[in-house]
């Protein structure tokens, strides 16, 4: 039997009971047995108040539950979104200072601000180059009949060919011309080295040196060859 069942059984019991002594007892007896029953009554009323009120409380307590939940995931959400724009920052800072991380992102935008007005300055230049150039173009036209034609016509020639060239083909190129200068100089370094192991009786060393200095010079001219739009 349910505790709830207990409790009706036992109030109908108490009632019967009650009812029968109320029947059969004289009226002061009874006097008691209805003082009886209004006590009865009250205590289950307040029995039955404090039994909704428990419900009401373990209604509520589910609901902060509920809440409380919907709140950690919307902090391990937020605090998800807050580590992929660090990450986002730090990764525009490498960028901006060419992986040196310097100057440090407690600096705000101040880096990537200034970084925009170099660029911007140096589209200005550049748009201020392309017009010195295109003036000496056309001044070098007027050479088209006398002795310096031909450079004339090559200077004009390249003039023309690197103004409507693509940024990044021109950054291609001059990367390319920094590699070949590093390989030229250790194509030097290695010459030197070459020259010493011979005076100081290392032919083998002075060969391979040699070797090393005579591909990088090789590599060089290739990497030159290829940023004047020559064959690779």
């Amino acid at each position: 039997m349910s505790g709830k069942s207990r409790d009706q059984w036992a109030k109908e019991l108490l009632t019967s009971t009650l009812a029968l002594a109320w029947h059969a007892s004289d009226p002061q007896t009874r006097k008691v047995a209805d003082a009886a029953a209004v006590q009865v009554e009250r205590l289950q009323a307040a029995k039955t108040k404090a039994e909704e009120a428990e419900l009401a409380a373990a209604q509520e307590l589910d609901e902060v539950k509920a809440k409380a939940d919907r709140l950690q995931l919307e902090a391990e959400a937020s605090a998800q979104e807050a580590r992929t724009q660090r990450a986002t920052v730090h990764e525009i800072y490498q960028v901006v200072t060419k992986g040196t991380g310097e100057p440090g992102d407690w600096h705000g935008a101040g880096p990537v601000r200034a970084l925009m007005d170099q660029y911007d300055a140096l589209a200005a230049h550049n748009v201020r180059l392309i017009e010195a150039g295109n003036a000496l173009r056309a001044e070098l036209a007027f050479w088209q009949g006398s002795d310096h034609a031909p450079r004339s016509q090559a200077a004009r020639d390249r003039w023309t060919f690197a103004a409507e060239e693509a940024p990044a083909t021109s950054l291609a190129r001059l990367k390319a011309h920094w590699q070949a200068e590093v390989l030229e100089g250790f194509g030097f370094d290695c010459r030197d080295n070459a020259h010493a192991a011979a005076d100081n009786g290392h032919p083998k060393a002075a060969d391979g040196m040699a070797d090393a200095a005579d591909s990088a010079f090789e590599e060089a001219d290739r990497l030159r060859k290829q940023a004047e739009g020559g064959d690779a």
